[in-house]
Formats: structure tokens, C-alpha cells, sequence
């Protein structure tokens, strides 16, 4: 990700000092939002100060970070559909399912009626250390965790430098679900070989299952 700016709003320090770490750029304001690479929010963010600053950001990955809970029944819809890439936990799925009609008879439904309804190109549900599984176009993956405490905030970041890199979705879990697993500490100086030798060992699990089911 080297010399690419994140604009990072609301507290998201945790991601934020991921990209830092990583080579990029993370920043809380921007006097030019043209200049930024992605742009990482929440619920809690909008508003139309934020509308503005995507309409200026016109090339930035727009990276909406959920956070459910900081969000009420209108802004969440509206926060949904600006995205780009939107990154949910098992929790919020299942919350915005019983609150907004979402079908979710199956994860393989529920990401397919959520990504097309808001015209998402990319839908993320991060299931802790057992992984996560994603949407993008008809493509559907799941990622294995690595079977240990996993961090929200990190693994946004590794998804994110994965997706500014141009790889594909599989890599862009795999880098998210590293970064987990990395916990929320300071990154140590070998990041890049521990994720080089990690191999996922939770396993398969029926919240995997779920999701392409």
C-alpha cells in the first residue's frame, strides 16, 4: 500500500495504525479528498459532511466499517448504499436481517439480497477466529480463520491493503483474517513473514458452511 492515503474517520485507530505499519498512509482529514485512495467510515460517520466528502473522494474505495450499534434505522441504509466494500460481523448481519427484511434463509441469500439491494460491489461478514466469507459479483468465498483471538479493526486493514493492491477476494480475506489473528497490539517488525507462514488451522465449521449454503 505504500504512499496510498487512508482517510480514516471516526475512531478507527486500530485500523488506522495497521496501514500506517504497513506502508500507506492513514490520516483523519484531508484539505483535498481527491487525494485519497480509500475512504474508511461508519454509521456513526454520516451525514452531510460525509456525503460531500465522497462526492469529492470520486476515486477513492469507499470502505463502510459498519459499526451497527452507532447507526439508527436511517442512516444505516444510507451509510449501506454509499459503499463500496461493506465489513459487518455474524452479530450485525443477523440484526440487520430482522431489521431491514433481509433474507437470510441462508448466508449465500442473505449476501446476495444485501450486496445487490444497496448495489454493493463487495459484502464482508468477519465470523472471529473461525474467519469470514464474501460476496462480490455472483462470486461467493469463504476464508478460514486462524483459530485465534481475532481483531475487527485489523482485519479491515489487511482486507483493505489487499483490495488497494488489486488482488482478488480470496487474498484480500486471507490478508484480513492475517491481520486478525495479528491481534490489536503494535504490529510487530516480521508482520510480513509471521503472515507469510500462517496456514489457517480453525478449521471447518458450520458458521462456514452457512455462508455458502
Amino acid at each position: 500500500m505504500l504512499k496510498k492515503t487512508v482517510l480514516c474517520l471516526g475512531e478507527r485507530a486500530g485500523l488506522a495504525d495497521r496501514v500506517n505499519a504497513t506502508g500507506g498512509r492513514a490520516v483523519a482529514s484531508l484539505e483535498d479528498p481527491a487525494e485519497a485512495a480509500a475512504v474508511v467510515y461508519g454509521a456513526g460517520d454520516w451525514g452531510a459532511p460525509l456525503e460531500r466528502l465522497l462526492a469529492a473522494a470520486k476515486k477513492a474505495v469507499r470502505f463502510c466499517d459498519l459499526d451497527l450499534k452507532r447507526g439508527t434505522r436511517e442512516t444505516v441504509p444510507a451509510c449501506v448504499q454509499s459503499a463500496h466494500v461493506l465489513r459487518i460481523n455474524a452479530a450485525e448481519a443477523r440484526e440487520m436481517a430482522a431489521t431491514y427484511g433481509i433474507p437470510a434463509a441462508s448466508g449465500r441469500r442473505f449476501l446476495e439480497a444485501l450486496g445487490k439491494g444497496a448495489k454493493l460491489d463487495t459484502v464482508v461478514v468477519t465470523l472471529g477466529a473461525k474467519g469470514a466469507a464474501a460476496r462480490q459479483g455472483e462470486r461467493v468465498v469463504v476464508s478460514f480463520g486462524y483459530g485465534k483471538g481475532a481483531s475487527e479493526a485489523a482485519f479491515g486493514a489487511g482486507f483493505l491493503r489487499a483490495r488497494l493492491e488489486g488482488w482478488d477476494l480470496d487474498a484480500c480475506c486471507r490478508w484480513g483474517n492475517g491481520f486478525a489473528a495479528l491481534g490489536d497490539g503494535p504490529l510487530p517488525e516480521d508482520w510480513s513473514d509471521r503472515l507469510g507462514a500462517m496456514l489457517p488451522d480453525a478449521g471447518w465449521s458450520d458458521d462456514l458452511a452457512y455462508w455458502i449454503s
